[in-house]
């Protein structure tokens, strides 16, 4: 890799890992805070009804962010290139990462995971049929990718951009329905999220300048929403479960509004920022913290991992854990890119 290409590689990391404070807004970083903490609760607990509600949008509101400061203006190879070193390069760091320390340690205390499939998973990048066990969350990087490019060029229709996003929206379920699951670089998951992502982008300019009682009836609303639906709610970005899709697309989008009216009344909390704007690296560090966060919890209490995984308490306490124990990590993380880039990159 060229030394100008690493250096652009590390300035991208660092602004996807949101370190860069000037003209963010801390709505934004809070809002990704709170959907990290969605992630890891939802990945910490088994109480089905908890989960299967987060499932339904703690990813989707991550496209949605992204639709809100996407930009496309620049020629197709210099937007590759930009996003395949602020995603896809990390993608594969981190995939490899999950690997060797899975052939290292994890071994003993895990499932059995094919070492074939998870190198061929490195290039397919895809979670079908088990490619992506080693480190699942994974999936999101690549089907992110692969909305972006698609929502480029949607982006170049100035006049159909919604008919667009809801006919791929539309072939997306199509390709579902006929259990075509199998597609790249997480094309079938893309086909859906490219629609959270395009209305981001189209809406990014109206909900901030809203009357400040909008967002407090919008909670009100989203949490009576919550409440109805919360014993019914059964989807999943990542396994594809979407269906109803009408269904899916209302709790998605009632979660994405309620994260957004609630990041936009409490956006100062100062650990939730935090996460925010660490959001790339917990979300791709987080299952192996979080498997040694249940297992240590399990024994400090005396109870089964089960039983813990059960307990919406418990798993909400193992995911505050989870976090703290993520914070040193993070921060050795930043220091060695930011020394990274100050040592070898600073004149340029």
């Amino acid at each position: 890799m060229k030394r100008g290409n690493i250096y652009v590689f590390c300035n991208l990391l660092i602004m996807n890992n949101l370190i860069i404070r000037g003209g963010r807004k801390s709505e934004y970083d809070f809002c990704r805070g709170i959907a990290v903490v969605c992630i890891v609760l939802g990945h910490i607990s088994k109480e089905i009804h908890l989960v299967n509600y987060l499932y339904s949008f703690h990813i989707p509101i991550f496209f949605f962010l992204s639709g809100i400061f996407f930009n496309a203006g620049e020629n197709l190879a210099s937007f590759l290139k930009r996003k395949f070193f602020s995603i896809l390069l990390p993608f594969y760091i981190f995939e490899i990462f999950s690997i060797i320390l899975y052939v290292l340690v994890e071994y003993r205390f895990r499932e059995n995971i094919s070492f074939f499939k998870s190198v061929i998973g490195i290039f397919y990048a895809s979670p079908f049929d088990g490619y992506l066990n080693v480190n699942v969350p994974l999936w999101f990087l690549p089907a992110l990718f692969s909305s972006q490019l698609l929502y480029y060029f949607i982006n170049k229709s100035r006049s159909f951009k919604l008919i667009a996003l809801v006919g791929i929206a539309i072939g997306g379920v199509w390709l579902i329905k006929y259990d075509i699951r199998w597609l790249p670089f997480g094309l079938n998951q893309a086909f859906i999220a490219v629609l959270f992502l395009g209305v981001g982008n189209l809406w990014k300019d109206q909900w901030m300048g809203l009357p400040w009682i909008i967002y407090y009836i919008g909670v009100g609303i989203a949490l009576v929403f919550v409440i109805a639906s919360w014993p019914f709610a059964r989807f999943d970005l990542e396994s594809l479960r979407v269906m109803p899709f009408y269904s899916y697309l209302i709790d998605a989008f009632m979660g994405i509004g309620l994260l957004l009216c609630i990041s936009r009344i409490l956006k100062g909390i100062c650990f939730i920022n935090y996460i925010g704007k660490n959001s790339l690296v917990i979300f791709a560090l987080q299952a192996p913290v979080i498997r040694g966060g249940i297992y240590l919890t399990s024994k400090l209490l005396h109870c089964n991992v089960e039983y813990l995984q059960m307990n919406i308490g418990y798993s909400i306490m193992v995911t505050i854990g989870g976090l703290i124990l993520m914070w040193p990590v993070v921060d050795i993380y930043n220091r060695l890119l930011n020394m990274i880039k100050g040592r070898f990159f600073y004149k340029i």
